[in-house]
């Protein structure tokens, strides 16, 4: 890309003898010095466990020809290539890689999602809801990237990210609009928001699901956590939608930062208001409730948790000049999030597999669950390794208050040792009275833990599989190993009842 068309829309942001910097051909940008070509921007910066800027030397020999840098010292320090100085290289990351994709985004409507549970259902609903009816959206999500009905998968095995790192983020947006996508569903995490990875975005709508603490091991403490999250606000248009959820009181406080604040939740003082009508397990009947108007639904999904996503998602599909009526008809026939409450058929009992990986997602899903258990409650679960022990701790206290049987096993280690991951989780457990062999079991290899609570199980037991949901992989020991939760109980259930 030439340098006038790159500069065109991010001009503002450099000074003159900035602008004079920039070689007149640029072939990409990165922050990876290994990735750099040549005829490449290199951008480094301190992050939380490698500082790039100790890699400009690999970025000059692989071809770089501009030096992007949050430390001054570069400034005066090279004189082999020319450097630009930045604070906040990060954000500059993201405008120059929008920019060099022609900022992509400006093309499609735009929604973004964040929140600390509910992101990816209401995502996935959303997008559901508009495929339906043959409108051309991508989806980047936890749950996957899809363009149009083209699922992209990851290159090498490469670790996918919630929100993509800029370069890639925006490649992938000016791939849906060179592919007819007119609507993008972007998730967006706290990380993400705070290390301004989709600052150049513009929405046209914003979802904020669900807010409680989480993620310790990034954010300092909670307010942060939720000031990260709330920058969503900001990349709002001025004539855009922000839906909040009306029963969380600290999400539904950001009604006074931005007049176009539609509010969602059970309670009737809400902008619309959720009412179940009628629940049994796998089928639920709604009612959402305006000052206008009535929408009577129903879904095969569960839980007040899914109602507050299907009154997001229907809010937001409003939003894109959609009939109510064909929405309704739309989350009628969404019956299956992947790796969200998801059944895996053949047992003599229920086996569900879901994605909960945080004590709220758990304590939500066991509460809705808890009627219709008329036997044992049997959980598998682990927690994974670089977050905090708070979620162990809180994980481990959950499941011994309310499963007969829980069996703790590997679920994303990372770089920390599996044992210490299990001995926090089993700190918690123990304080509760639990005793191991009666009430809990330590079985790493997740295969045989999950055979172990389906030969376990009786008649009229509820087996969970929770914390990897839809993922395909397990991150241990510096590997990413191939692995599907649902893949693998199936074919356990078909030899072992079948």
């Amino acid at each position: 890309m030439n340098k006038a068309n790159l500069l065109k829309d991010i001009k503002h942001l450099f000074t003159d003898n900035q602008l004079e910097s920039f070689p007149e051909e640029v072939t990409g940008i990165s922050f990876d010095s290994r990735s750099i070509e040549p005829g490449n921007i290199f951008v480094c910066y301190e992050g939380a466990n490698i500082n790039s800027n100790q890699f400009i030397d690999d970025a000059i020999k692989n071809g770089a020809v501009l030096v992007i840098s949050d430390d001054r010292r570069q400034l005066q320090s090279r004189k082999d290539i020319p450097v630009l100085y930045f604070k906040e290289a990060r954000k500059i990351l993201s405008y120059i890689a929008s920019a060099f994709y022609n900022s992509p985004s400006k093309n499609l409507y735009s929604i973004g999602i964040t929140g600390t549970d509910g992101k990816s259902t209401t995502a996935y609903m959303i997008y559901s809801i508009l495929r339906q009816l043959n409108i051309n959206v991508t989806l980047i999500s936890t749950l996957g990237i899809y363009i149009n009905d083209q699922e992209i998968l990851p290159v090498d095995n490469k670790i996918r990210l919630t929100t993509p790192d800029p370069p890639d983020l925006f490649q992938l947006i000016n791939t849906a609009k060179e592919s007819g996508s007119t609507h993008i569903i972007l998730e967006m995490t706290s990380h993400a928001l705070s290390l301004d990875k989709v600052a150049p975005i513009e929405l046209d709508c914003a979802i904020f699901t669900s807010f409680s603490p989480d993620h310790q091991e990034f954010h300092d403490n909670e307010d942060e956590y939720f000031a990260a999250k709330s920058k969503i606000i900001d990349l709002l248009k001025p004539d855009g939608h922000l839906i909040l959820n009306a029963d969380n009181k600290k999400v539904f406080a950001l009604s006074n930062h931005f007049k176009h604040s539609i509010g969602v939740g059970f309670d009737d003082v809400s902008d619309m208001s959720i009412e179940k009508t009628k629940e049994n397990l796998f089928h639920t009947d709604y009612l959402l409730k305006t000052d206008e108007n009535n929408f009577v639904g129903s879904t095969e999904l569960m839980g007040d948790f899914n109602l507050m996503n299907i009154g997001m998602a229907f809010i937001a599909s409003l939003q894109c000049n959609i009939p109510s009526s064909a929405i309704i008809d739309s989350i009628k026939s969404c019956n299956n999030i992947p790796g969200r409450f998801e059944r895996i058929s053949g047992a003599p009992f229920q086996v569900i597999v879901d994605y909960a990986h945080t004590p709220d997602a758990f304590e939500k899903i066991l509460n809705t669950l808890s009627r219709y258990i008329k036997g044992r409650l049997i959980i598998v679960f682990g927690c994974a390794g670089e977050r905090s022990k708070e979620r162990r701790y809180g994980l481990g206290k959950l499941t011994a208050e309310r499963a007969n049987m829980s069996i703790i096993t590997e679920e994303d280690s990372r770089s920390e040792s599996i044992h210490d991951i299990v001995q926090d989780i089993e700190s918690a457990i123990k304080v509760t009275g639990a005793t191991e062999g009666d009430n809990y079991k330590i079985i790493l290899d997740r295969k045989e833990a999950i055979k172990f609570a389906l030969e376990y199980a009786d008649e009229d037991d509820f087996v969970l599989i929770l914390g990897k949901g839809h993922e395909k992989s397990i991150e241990s020991g510096g590997e990413i190993i191939p692995w599907d939760d649902r893949k693998i109980t199936k074919e356990l259930i078909d030899k072992i009842f079948n």
